[in-house]
């Protein structure tokens, strides 16, 4: 063994804690990296898409963002990253989460430039998948960047999440009273016949204000009947979205001179006085006067049985 060897060997024992510890440095340094996209001036970018495909990230080991103010939501205390998007033509984007070892997440939207971020919109809980932001925004300036910025509800749970940004699909056919979708009339309770609907992407009619839920008429639907009774019951089922509250008014007439016949909150109305074989025509929105709210349901016209022969004295 020559001279070289001896030292290399006696070199390699003598400092083999210290290589270990350096390994171990190493690994630690590696393991509690900051994420790429931990500053508001390194974002990642997202590509907007018809539908949605969750691209995973983490905030694992992210810090505070110094300069950019507190989003006013979803308990932001630092562990924020950030990420891009450029508005497409429509001028309308969905942003949406999903869980990962984060399970309560938050989200704001932002204009201007990183190093001047102006707030849009903050979001804690609107996602459908668990306690998960979503933001459904229109009226953005087609081509500008809208920084995103997204945290861990507190800052003690931080790791994988998923977010998607979609671009939403265009407006229902059935969006103003002239394209109203016609419904088939149930001769009984039963609803066999009933028709899938969806406020999503649906924009405000210029028909007469209704009598109820006024403040969320700007996503209405609209769907005709023809009468086959005097009383018709029009039920709202299946309903699901980031608004299930909905709000539903009959109206009789022509689109351009409609006369409201009845309102109702509830997701059902029993509406009474019809003249069979007239058209009436039902429009659909939900409560909520967000540009976030939108829905899916299933609606029904149903009839209800005749009264009985002893209805009144005369027939005992």
């Amino acid at each position: 063994m020559n001279a070289l060897n001896i030292f290399s060997g006696s070199f390699l024992k003598s400092n083999r804690q210290w290589l270990l510890m350096i390994l171990i440095s190493f690994c630690g340094l590696s393991s509690f990296a900051q994420p790429i996209n931990d500053d508001a001036c390194a974002p990642i970018t997202l590509t907007p898409t018809a539908t949605c495909t969750y691209q995973t990230f983490t905030n694992a080991a992210a810090t505070a963002s110094p300069g950019v103010p507190a989003p006013g939501c979803a308990n932001y205390l630092g562990g924020d990253v950030w990420f891009q998007v450029v508005v497409p033509a429509g001028g309308a984007l969905i942003f949406d989460t999903q869980t990962g070892v984060v399970t309560d997440g938050g989200m704001a939207l932002y204009s201007g430039d990183c190093n001047n971020l102006v707030l849009i919109e903050c979001d804690d809980d609107d996602s459908p998948n668990g306690l998960m932001p979503y933001i459904y925004r229109t009226g953005l300036t087609p081509g500008s960047t809208i920084w995103v910025r997204f945290w861990e509800y507190g800052n003690n749970n931080n790791g994988t999440f998923g977010i998607c940004v979609t671009f939403p699909p265009p407006p229902p056919a059935n969006d103003n009273c002239a394209t109203a979708v016609p419904l088939i009339v149930n001769p009984d309770f039963t609803c066999t016949a009933s028709t899938n609907g969806t406020t999503v992407s649906a924009t405000a009619s210029t028909a007469p204000v209704p009598t109820c839920g006024a403040t969320g008429v700007n996503d209405d639907v609209w769907y005709s009947f023809v009468a086959t009774n005097t009383s018709h019951v029009i039920t709202l089922t299946n309903v699901t979205g980031t608004v299930t509250d909905m709000v539903m008014a009959l109206y009789s007439g022509a689109c351009a001179s409609l006369v409201q016949v009845q309102c109702s909150d509830p997701n059902s109305m029993t509406v009474t006085g019809l003249t069979a074989g007239q058209t009436y025509y039902v429009r659909v929105w939900t409560f909520t006067a967000t540009a976030t709210s939108n829905a899916s349901f299933t609606i029904c016209v149903g009839t209800p049985p005749p009264p009985p022969a002893n209805d009144n004295c005369a027939g005992a």
